[in-house]
């Protein structure tokens, strides 16, 4: 009986043996299926050219950024001109008045003649 268990051992690793020697014609569930070089190239070129375009994207985002930036602070610049504007208008407008006027030149010791008067527009 031992002899028979022995022999069907050795007749299992021989078949097992001559398994392993046999090359296996098919599918390797181990190996991935190989693309070819074109497929490699095209993939690599829409992967970099995504990566570029993204890159370019954000590059454009900053830019419009700092720009806003800028247009902010100019247009802040313009309101606080246009304020100036206007007080130094009505300061004007208080300093050229008539009366006041008069009374400097009264001051001055100088005396209104009416043929003398220009009228002077601005």
């Amino acid at each position: 009986m031992a002899e028979a268990y022995k022999l069907d051992d050795l007749q299992e690793q021989h078949n097992l043996n001559q398994q392993e020697e046999t090359p296996k014609v098919g599918y390797n569930k181990h190996k991935r299926a190989k693309l070819p070089k074109f497929y490699k190239i095209v993939y690599t070129l829409c992967s970099a050219s995504l990566i570029l375009v993204a890159c370019i994207l954000i590059g454009m985002e900053n830019n419009l950024t700092a720009l806003t930036s800028k247009i902010a602070k100019q247009e802040k610049a313009i309101s606080e001109q246009k304020v100036d504007i206007k007080e130094l208008q009505q300061e004007e407008s208080e300093l050229s008045r008539v009366d006041r006027i008069m009374k400097i030149a009264q001051k001055a010791g100088l005396k209104m003649d009416n043929n003398n008067i220009r009228t002077v527009e601005k």
